[in-house]
């Protein structure tokens, strides 16, 4: 299981990361290989975008609680920065305390979350847009119809009215 999980597993000494075991999914999702990773801190490695994380998870697992699922940044080896959500334990190995760490890469997961909620965004926005479109053409129909009464009813005014009759400029006006 640990050889073969796409997740990133790794064994390490509590006391300052030392990196005693990966698994191929470590050497996937964060570009090291296990020869080069095992043997070397993750601060050698520049894992940890930010120490304090690292620092968190040694302090709830020094007093006896697990950490699950908790998100943070990390680095690959190219140097890209990485969402992660980790879980770890601690375990004891030949007397001395280590923990398992074992993370999944969420980066390209979140950004397609991101995109689904911008394209709802638009589809809303455009669904608001359609809706105030036919609002108006509803509107812009309705006035038409009253516009054609007036010039109906102006048309057939000016047919019974002389040219000379100060009531026809009026009515022209109107047309």
């Amino acid at each position: 299981v640990f050889m073969t999980s796409p997740n990133c597993i790794a064994v390490t000494r509590m006391e300052d990361g030392l990196l005693m075991d990966v698994n191929v999914g470590f050497e996937e999702i964060t570009g090291w290989t296990v020869s080069e990773a095992i043997g070397r801190t993750s601060r050698e490695i520049d894992f940890w975008n930010d120490l304090a994380d690292r620092e968190f998870m040694v302090r709830e697992l020094a007093s006896g609680r697990d950490v699950l699922h908790r998100a943070f940044q990390f680095r690959r080896k190219d140097g890209a920065l990485r969402n992660g959500v980790y879980s770890a334990r601690s375990i004891a190995i030949a007397n001395e305390a280590c923990l398992i760490f074992s993370m999944e890469d969420v980066t390209d997961r979140q950004r397609l979350e991101g995109d689904r909620e911008k394209l709802e965004q638009q589809l809303f926005q455009a669904q608001k847009m359609e809706s105030v479109g036919r609002l108006a053409g509803g509107v812009a129909h309705d006035f038409n119809n009253m516009l054609s009464v007036i010039i109906g009813n102006t048309e057939m005014a000016l047919s019974g009215v002389e040219p000379s009759d100060p009531l026809y400029k009026s009515l022209e006006d109107i047309l």
